[in-house]
């Protein structure tokens, strides 16, 4: 209680000077880091002294609210060129002082809670650095390699599936590549790379999660294969995308219904000989929406022949 009362003072005590500036913004920043660094220990001290390994909702609150005030500092307390290397710095900080913690302890809740920040952080720094495709393209790869850490290091599935919803972003940041006016033009744009980019690591990273070996407390989660099935949507798109680009619409529509067909054929058959529920259930999608497509659009636009 005596935490978060004093985050709340703390918090609405340095608005003025992150809204308006002073004339010791220098000072004011480094009392908002001194800060940051009494909450972050006194947060993880209150976590690690509770006698089960769980945080209760303060210390969510303090902790993520830790890292919304020092992102806030350095957006409005900072030069745009230092921004970047501070949010990574901070990241570092908080990551590595958590890890130590559950090095120690063996307390996975304030790892968990702190490399979330971290991520917080980590994605802001992206931000700072990067603007449009290339923002896309590095928050893409970023969450990728998280998945990939967490399944290889931590050999934890759940997080691993739990981190690959950040994938999330990078989708939504995508929308606009797909509906792109640069594909009346040609194919190799930005936007193409980016799509490719996603559908190549969504699909990667759907693999490793269906793949990899699964806990009791794992069993019963697909979010590998709803990666899956995103990573099959932006291989859809793009067949679709480049097809349009290069060939006039009846070709391309009939060139891409084949690639359609064809490939769900094939997910169907593997999915019977290796006895596999996604790759069956997914080539039966992929043969109905043509089907479908076939009798109720294309039958009645396309030329006799």
């Amino acid at each position: 209680i005596l935490q978060f009362a004093a985050f709340v003072v703390v918090v609405l005590y340095s608005i003025p000077y992150l809204n308006f500036g002073t004339t010791d913004d220098g000072t004011a920043l480094a009392f908002g880091f001194l800060f940051t660094v009494i909450f972050f220990f006194s947060n993880i001290m209150s976590i690690l002294h509770r006698t089960s390994d769980d945080a209760n909702t303060v210390n969510l609150v303090v902790a993520s609210g830790t890292g919304l005030y020092l992102a806030s500092w350095i957006a409005q307390g900072v030069p745009s060129e230092w921004q970047s290397l501070l949010y990574v710095a901070w990241a570092l900080v908080f990551a590595s002082g958590a890890f130590v913690v559950f090095v120690r302890t063996n307390k996975r809740v304030p790892f968990y809670i702190y490399s979330a920040v971290s991520l917080g952080l980590l994605a802001a720094a992206t931000a700072a650095i990067f603007e449009g495709p290339m923002l896309t393209l590095a928050y893409t790869l970023e969450v990728t390699v998280l998945v990939v850490l967490a399944l290889r290091v931590l050999n934890n599935n759940l997080v691993a599936s739990r981190l690959s919803w950040l994938f999330v972003g990078p989708v939504m940041l995508s929308l606009e590549s797909v509906d792109s006016s640069a594909w009346y033009s040609g194919v190799l744009h930005n936007d193409f790379f980016i799509l490719l980019t996603l559908m190549v690591c969504i699909g990667f990273a759907a693999q490793q999660l269906i793949l990899a070996p699964k806990s009791e407390a794992a069993k019963e989660d697909f979010t590998g294969a709803v990666w899956a099935f995103v990573g099959s949507l932006y291989a859809m798109a793009l067949v679709w995308l480049v097809t349009h680009a290069i060939f006039l619409d009846d070709q391309a529509t009939m060139f891409s219904l084949l690639v359609y067909t064809i490939a769900g054929l094939v997910m169907y058959v593997q999915g019977r000989v290796h006895q596999s529920t996604y790759a069956t259930r997914g080539g039966m999608l992929l043969i109905a929406f043509v089907v479908a497509r076939l009798l109720f659009i294309d039958v009645w636009q396309m030329e006799i022949s």
